[in-house]
């Protein structure tokens, strides 16, 4: 699938964790060359925002954030590639929005297209993306050795360990293990 999308969809777009962290790593990845010409962003929040305005605020905030010097054209080539999405997290007709959006990106080959599914918003949030991404098929287990699906969580992953299992619980009824990868930021 050499000319397949690769879209990294990161919920939560506008809280501390994607602007402290998230971005930087993304312009570090740019600057290394290790995004193909094919890898986009869309960045999700419940704020509404324009992508000029997204890609204004995601500009500032890796100049602000920095541990290194910040290169203005690999700064630049890393936001052409980051689009914004207003999402109700819990509304399901949003999600059928973000997968007619994702589709407007990819073309006709969304089906197709590498999807990473990084959720930057609090546990208590995690099934219900989940659950609504499944529900308008973009949430898919591997199968046919198709493009894959991948899900990232990086907040406490529950409070305890009672919901913790329960949310494990639900996670791996849409998805396959060896597509979750789970960050605690704590540990």
């Amino acid at each position: 699938m050499k000319d397949c999308y690769s879209i990294l969809s990161i919920f939560g777009a506008t809280g501390d964790l994607t602007n402290r962290k998230l971005l930087h790593a993304l312009y570090y990845l740019e600057q290394e060359k290790q995004l193909n010409e094919y890898f986009k962003i869309i960045c999700i929040a419940r704020k509404q925002k324009s992508n000029e305005q997204y890609r204004i605020d995601a500009t500032e905030s890796i100049k602000k954030f920095s541990r290194i010097k910040v290169n203005d054209e690999i700064l630049s080539k890393l936001v052409s590639r980051v689009y914004y999405n207003q999402l109700d997290f819990l509304n399901v007709e949003d999600y059928g929005k973000l997968k007619d959006f994702m589709e407007g990106i990819a073309g006709e080959k969304c089906s197709e297209c590498e999807r990473v599914f990084y959720l930057a918003v609090p546990s208590s949030l995690f099934s219900v993306i989940i659950n609504n991404l499944k529900s308008v098929k973009l949430a898919e287990r591997n199968s046919n050795n198709k493009a894959y699906n991948r899900i990232v969580f990086e907040k406490p992953f529950g409070n305890d360990i009672a919901s913790a299992k329960e949310l494990n619980n639900s996670i791996i009824k849409v998805f396959d293990e060896k597509q979750i990868y789970r960050i605690d930021h704590y540990m």
